[in-house]
């Protein structure tokens, strides 16, 4: 199909892309694929781009070269990727804030729990300053030791 010359699918109720691989139609003289119901972009390169408007005439989708219609800019995925990242951040951010607000609301309105928070954490802080404090002590020079 290389070597094909002329080519007519006009009035056939094609939808969709032309597909790239009309490119390889390098001896392509005629073309017409006028109404039909074709979309997006006409491939860039030899020999499509050289055709009349006419031989795309009818399809409200397509734009680019040769036709007047420019193609509207497509968004780059990055940006949307960006955007996704930016939700699933707020979203985790919702879920924690929820739930942080549950403990101190359980805390504040439950006495038996918040008396037993405190103690928790009380206990916890003073371990904490014991292992510390012995840590320290067992860190310090003593007099005669060499390090």
């Amino acid at each position: 199909m290389k070597y094909l010359e002329s080519l007519d699918f006009s009035v056939n109720k094609l939808n969709g892309n032309i597909p790239p691989s009309m490119l390889d139609l390098s001896y392509l003289v005629f073309l017409n694929l006028s109404h039909n119901n074709f979309s997006g972009l006409i491939p860039m390169g030899s020999p499509l781009i050289y055709f009349k408007n006419s031989s795309y005439a009818g399809n409200e989708g397509l734009c680019g070269i040769p036709l007047s219609k420019i193609c509207p800019t497509p968004v780059p995925a990055a940006t949307t990727m960006a955007s996704k990242n930016v939700w699933s951040y707020l979203d985790v951010l919702c879920g924690f804030a929820t739930g942080l607000l549950g403990v101190i609301g359980a805390l504040l309105f439950n006495n038996q729990w918040r008396i037993k928070f405190y103690r928790f954490a009380q206990l916890t802080i003073d371990n904490i300053y014991v292992a510390v404090a012995v840590k320290l002590n067992k860190m310090k020079k003593r007099p005669g030791e060499s390090i």
